[in-house]
């Protein structure tokens, strides 16, 4: 029996380990993608994406007050889909140390850009059930089933899938810019 807990805290420990090496590296990561967003965005301050993913990944990184401010600007000067996102996403900042009321305001705000999509209105179901309001949570949870059909825009999977439709476009526009490897120059 003594031989299987220390296998099991040998397990426990090697997983801890990995976990640690793969936070740190991810980390890592989120750093060197959040300075590549900042670049991008100061040669061209119009990439609207580029904003939405350095709020994004300073938001992960814990950087809140950063995340808020660039999330903020999104929300107010860019297009449709990035201003829905940038409202989700100022949502869950919001979520996160519970100022309910903020996070639903937020969502609010998406839902009012996008009144079919379905993301903020299975959110405002979430956090109406979670605040005791079962009624409320069965009217955002119907609206959310009948959003859902063809040529009801919703964004957020568009964003979480990486925007793979658009690939072979940003493709020719890196090549165009010279930019990495798909232009030449590093």
């Amino acid at each position: 029996e003594m031989e299987a807990d220390a296998k099991m805290i040998d397990r426990s420990m090697a997983r801890l380990i990995y976990t640690s090496d793969f936070m740190q590296q991810w980390r890592e990561s989120m750093r060197a993608a959040g300075g590549d967003y900042r670049n991008a965005v100061r040669r061209r301050p119009e990439l609207h994406e580029a904003w939405l993913r350095l709020g994004r990944t300073k938001a992960h990184l814990g950087d809140r007050d950063e995340a808020r401010r660039v999330l903020t600007q999104v929300a107010q000067k860019a297009p449709v889909a990035m201003r829905y996102l940038a409202y989700l996403f100022l949502a869950e900042l919001a979520e996160q140390p519970h100022p309910l009321a903020d996070a639903i305001s937020a969502y609010q705000s998406a839902l009012a850009l996008l009144p079919t999509a379905q993301a903020p209105l299975l959110s405002l179901s979430r956090l109406s059930d979670a605040s005791g309001d079962s009624g409320s949570a069965l009217k955002w949870l119907a609206r959310s089933v009948n959003a859902i059909g063809p040529g009801r825009p919703e964004p957020w999977w568009e964003y979480q899938l990486g925007q793979s439709w658009m690939l072979e476009g940003r493709l020719a526009q890196l090549r165009l810019m010279g930019l990495g490897p798909f232009g030449g120059a590093e």
